[in-house]
This record gives structure tokens, C-alpha cells and sequence, in this order.
């Protein structure tokens, strides 16, 4: 259910929620690797966002990397599915 979900998505819904947060602890310039494949749709999600955007093909689809020169973060969706998954499975199996 839940990739059915964000599979659904597009690329720019999965990753505004990201930059939105970077843009709520960082103001300084930023950038934000991607796969190739994603460059122009993360480019349109970023609005006003002080943050450039370059692709970098070992990144899978699905995960961003956002540099700047005090902060680092990797959001990987296929992680977070997992971990989802995970926590999901755990909380059928504790109430059954």
C-alpha cells in the first residue's frame, strides 16, 4: 500500500517535502545531487529555494543528496520504504 502510494507520486512531491525541511534549517546556498533522470522535475519543485541541482548517476532514483558548506543530508526513498515496511510489519505483529 504504502509504494503504491508514493509510486503514485511524482518526482517533485517526493522530494519538496526534503527541500522544504533543508530550506528550515539552512538559508545558505545549496546543492542537491539526484539521478540524472530526476534533474528537471527536482528543478521544478525548488520554487524560490536557494539551491542548485546536479545529477549524479550513482544516485539511484528516488534519492537526493543536499550539500552546503556547513550540511550534509542523503534521503533515500527506497530506505525509507524499507524502514516504513519495517516499522509497519512490527506494529501488526505487536498487537496481534
Amino acid at each position: 500500500m504504502v509504494d503504491a502510494w508514493v509510486g503514485g507520486k511524482s518526482v517533485a512531491e517526493k522530494f519538496l517535502p526534503i527541500i522544504r525541511a533543508w530550506q528550515t534549517r539552512s538559508n545558505e546556498p545549496a546543492t542537491a545531487f539526484v539521478h540524472p533522470s530526476e534533474v528537471d522535475a527536482v528543478r521544478a519543485a525548488l520554487g524560490e529555494a536557494t539551491m542548485t541541482v546536479s545529477a549524479d548517476p550513482a544516485l539511484a532514483v528516488g534519492t537526493m543528496r543536499v550539500s552546503s558548506a556547513g550540511l550534509e543530508l542523503t534521503h533515500s526513498w527506497e530506505q525509507r520504504l524499507a524502514e516504513l515496511r519495517e516499522a509497519i510489519v512490527t506494529a501488526i505483529e505487536v498487537s496481534a
